[in-house]
Parts: C-alpha cells; structure tokens; sequence
C-alpha cells in the first residue's frame, strides 16, 4: 500500500571481509529489519521496568487462578457435605409436609389430633438431630493464642515482683554505717479541715457526759444527805418530842378551871421572863458610857 518497491524484505548477500566485497543498499536494509526483529523477540534487549511489569501481570493472574480454583474446591467439598448429611432431613420434611395436608373427608379433629402428632415428631427429631461442628481454628492462631498467653503470663509475673519489691524495700547497710533514730512527736498534730470538726464534736461529747455524770452524782449525795437528815435525830430533839406529847396528853384530861389557872400560870412565867429580859438590856445600856 504505502510502500516502496524496493523495501520488501531480500535476503542479504554474503561478503567477504577478505576480498573487500562490500554489500548493496539492500542488503543493508534487510539486515538492520532482521536486528529490530531480534530485538523484539529476544528478553535480554528488553527494558527492566517493562519486563518487571509483565513478570507482575503473569503473578497477578497466576494468583487469582489459584483462588479460582480453591473457591470451586471448597464449593464441590461443601455440596458432597450437602448431600451426604441432606438427603435424609429432605425425605423427613417431604413426608410431614405430605402429612400435614388434610385428608379428603377427615374431620377437623381428627385433622388437628394428627397434626399435633407431626409436629411433636418433628421437635423431637429436630432435638435429637447432631448439632453444627465448631469452627476448626488453624494451626497458626493456635499458635499466636498460645504465644500470647506467655507474654501476658510473663507480663504479669514481672508487674508483681516490681509490686512487691516496691512495698517491701530493702536497705543496704554497709559496715560502719550509723542509723538515726526516727523522729518524735512532742506536741500533738493540729487537726485541720473535716477532722477538726469531728475533735470538736467528739471533746463536747465528752463534756457533755462528764458534767452529766457530776450532776448525777451531786443529786445523789444531795439525796442521801436528806434520807439522813430524817432518819438522825438528836437526844435533845426526842426529850422536847416526848415533853410536847406529854403536855398534849395532861392538857386533853384536864377541866375548865384548871386549863385557866394552867394560862395564868403561863402568862406570869411569860411576863416574869420578859421583865428580866428588859432589866438585862437596861443594865447593858447603863454599863455602856463607864466602859467607854
């Protein structure tokens, strides 16, 4: 179409280095034609970067093969598990759903009291059935679960020594060494804040029962001394108690006449007594002035 006569592809003639024959346009043309067809066939002329992106596609497409296959592996492995343990579940629930149905003719009863009974054999087959195989867990989870467990095992063993060697410290003393003695407290720590509080209330309780404890036992002497005071008399008190009970005696015996002469009696003793008495003040007063 496009091309010239003379660039269809001619075998190369032959020279010979030694004779000097050299070869004609053509044979140059073919040669250099048979070069770039050597170059496209041959990997050592391809570029790096090219050959790496075909070696890639070539992994790319081996890999998603790999997973084809696999997938449909594990599909046949998943029907044979299917119809190995689903052909006898299948003819079970095709005879109940066949008695399930109600007859021609058959009364509602009968039809229920049936039904009931199809469906207590489908729980009990449904109970007994063998359940579902857990998960089969890989050798290499195994193996991380495992690793896992020591170095939390070791994690925690670590923590508890640091514990314990932070709560029970150990000194080193070396020969020679003097220890101080600990300091004393010689005045009792001010309390400050919530506790301040409570010392206050606790001290007013304290006097609180202190002063209840002395009222008390004041009212108890107080008590004791009246329950004395009445029981205790004196010999001149019990003399002058007899004296008035005689006198109330003799005075309900006597007559009217004697009970006169009995306040005359009385009234002259009364009068003597008082006339003494102001003979006494009057020599006081009178001894007064040749004291002075």
């Amino acid at each position: 179409m496009g091309r010239r006569k003379g660039s269809l592809a001619q075998t190369p003639k032959e020279s010979d280095p030694d004779l000097g024959n050299a070869p004609g346009k053509d044979d140059f043309s073919g040669l250099q034609r048979a070069k770039r067809g050597k170059r496209k066939t041959s990997p050592d002329d391809m570029p790096r970067g090219f050959a790496l992106l075909m070696k890639h596609q070539e992994f790319k497409k081996r890999k998603v093969e790999e997973k084809k296959q696999e997938a449909e592996a594990r599909k046949t492995q998943m029907k044979k598990k299917k119809e190995k343990g689903g052909t006898e579940q299948e003819d079970l629930m095709k005879d109940m759903q066949a008695k399930m149905k109600q007859a021609p003719g058959e009364s509602f009863d009968a039809y229920s009291r049936r039904l009931r009974e199809v469906t207590h054999q489908a729980v009990r087959l449904a109970q007994d059935a063998p359940s579902a195989t857990p998960k089969e867990i890989s050798d290499r989870v195994r193996k991380n679960r495992e690793t896992r467990k020591t170095k939390l095992g070791a994690k925690f063993k670590d923590q508890e020594e640091e514990s314990s060697s932070k709560f029970y410290p150990v000194d080193v003393v070396r020969f020679g060494d003097v220890a101080d003695a600990p300091p004393m407290l010689s005045v009792k720590p001010k309390a400050r804040g919530n506790a301040a509080i409570l010392e206050a209330a606790l001290k007013a309780k304290r006097e609180r029962e202190l002063s209840g404890k002395a009222a008390e036992e004041r009212q108890e002497r107080l008590r004791k001394a009246k329950e004395k005071q009445k029981t205790e008399t004196t010999a001149l008190d019990q003399e002058l108690d007899d004296m008035k009970r005689r006198n109330r005696e003799r005075a309900r015996g006597l007559s009217g006449a004697a009970k006169a002469a009995r306040e005359k009696e009385r009234d002259r003793i009364i009068s003597g007594y008082r006339s003494i008495r102001a003979k006494k003040q009057a020599d006081m007063e009178a001894n007064k002035p040749n004291e002075s």
